[in-house]
Order: structure tokens, then sequence, then C-alpha cells
């Protein structure tokens, strides 16, 4: 995985999960895992006006609750490459 996700949250408020590993997920593209479920998850809370920065390989989950929304932007930066001398 060498794209780092930084997420512009633009409206409303949801939990963001992330952790170490994900149990049964599938490759939807090169890099993407989608579904399944993250193992010994950490959560916080997000909110209109955070800007947060997802590393690259790390698997992450919004999860929007009951009558809860929330509208992001999800911007994939390529992590930078450091020269081999």
């Amino acid at each position: 995985a060498e794209w780092d996700d930084v997420m512009l949250i633009q409206d409303g408020a949801a939990t963001l999960q992330t952790g170490s590993e994900v149990r049964g997920g599938r490759q939807t593209a090169p890099g993407e895992l989608r579904g399944g479920e993250i193992a010994n998850p950490t959560r916080r809370p997000i909110a209109a006006g955070d800007v947060i920065t997802v590393p690259a390989g790390v698997p992450h989950q919004v999860l929007v609750g009951p009558g809860q929304s929330i509208t992001y932007l999800v911007v994939k930066v390529r992590q930078a490459r450091t020269p081999h001398h």
C-alpha cells in the first residue's frame, strides 16, 4: 500500500475505526480491501471540520450510527519515495 488517505469531513458525524489488520476483507483494487472486520479496533469520533490522515496500510472504517449521517472527501496521497544511494 503506497497511498495515504486524507479525509476532509464536510458535514455530520461518525466514528472512525482503525486497527492493525482486517479479517475477512476482499481486495477490490490494488491496495484496497473492502468488507470484513478490523481486529482490535481503536475508535474515535469524527465530525465536520476534521481533517484526518490515515497512513497507507492502516485498516480503517467509518461507522455511521443510527440517525447519523456524514459527508466526507477522501484524497489519496502517494507516499514519498526515498531515493536509494
